[in-house]
């Protein structure tokens, strides 16, 4: 019924987590951690937000994550509000690099609100490394919020990408909901895999070049402002956006370019293969 803090030099977890609505902190050194006996679960208790998760590492140490990673807010109880999910964040430090394998995903969910109230919001979702590599394996990040009858949807969580992303096998898919939720791709993001990005009102940035090895189709299913700031290479782009979709390098793509928004303003143009 409390949190749970692990601080040593190797972590390496080969059976589950579950801290209910606690923090749950992990500090590895220099040798790293490594994620692969169960998922790490903490969910609130009645009206109570999930317990963040907190993984560090110190000295050059990577992270490998081969098992979930789960945050829920409680159930709402009498006319009260839904609660929050709780943020998950991953830092490491020198060299070390972060990996999630096959199957190992984020999930991070705020609650229903009761009738007439609202939902509680996802957590915030941040994955940030020395200028090293996140490297995704089919994997599936969301953070929504709770549902509401009459009310307000909870917000969902922002997810950031501090430092280059690869998509390493499998397609990849990040979801903030239908409400709130900001999805960022701070550096380069590579790896000719599909990726679709659902941001409801959220908006979608991508900071650096995207598709050095070029990616496969990039779907953005919604988003306010869908923001290209460099080249952009893939197997085809479908874009839905509110409020405008900005592309600011030239955009390459071998199959269909699809875009809707209120405006389109295109500044480093489109090559498309045949299409």
């Amino acid at each position: 019924t409390a949190g749970v803090t692990f601080a040593a030099a190797l972590i390496d977890l080969n059976g589950g987590i579950t801290a209910a609505g606690q923090l749950v902190n992990l500090d590895a050194g220099t040798n790293g951690l490594t994620i692969d006996g169960g998922a790490i679960t903490t969910t609130g208790g009645n009206d109570t937000a999930g317990g963040a998760i907190d993984i560090d590492t110190t000295g050059n140490g990577s992270a490998l994550i081969s098992s979930s990673l789960v945050t829920s807010g409680g159930t709402a109880t009498g006319t009260n509000a839904g609660v929050a999910g709780g943020a998950v964040t991953i830092d490491t430090a020198g060299t070390g690099v972060i990996t999630f394998a096959t199957a190992a995903d984020i999930t991070t969910s705020g609650s229903a609100g009761t009738t007439g109230a609202n939902g509680g919001a996802g957590g915030l979702v941040t994955l940030n490394t020395t200028n090293t590599n996140i490297t995704l394996n089919d994997t599936t990040i969301t953070t929504t919020g709770g549902a509401s009858d009459t009310a307000t949807t909870g917000a969902g969580g922002a997810v950031t990408f501090s430092d280059e992303v690869v998509l390493a096998t499998g397609a990849v898919a990040i979801t903030t909901g239908t409400t709130a939720g900001n999805i960022l791709f701070s550096d380069t993001l590579d790896g000719a895999q599909a990726l679709t990005l659902t941001a409801g009102t959220g908006n979608v940035t991508f900071t650096g070049i995207v598709g050095a090895t070029p990616l496969g189709l990039v779907t953005i299913n919604s988003a306010g402002t869908a923001l290209a700031s460099a080249a952009f290479s893939s197997a085809g782009l479908t874009w839905t956006a509110t409020t405008e979709i900005q592309t600011d390098g030239l955009v390459t793509s071998t199959a269909a370019v699809n875009f809707a928004a209120a405006l389109i303003d295109l500044n480093g143009g489109i090559t498309a293969a045949g299409q």
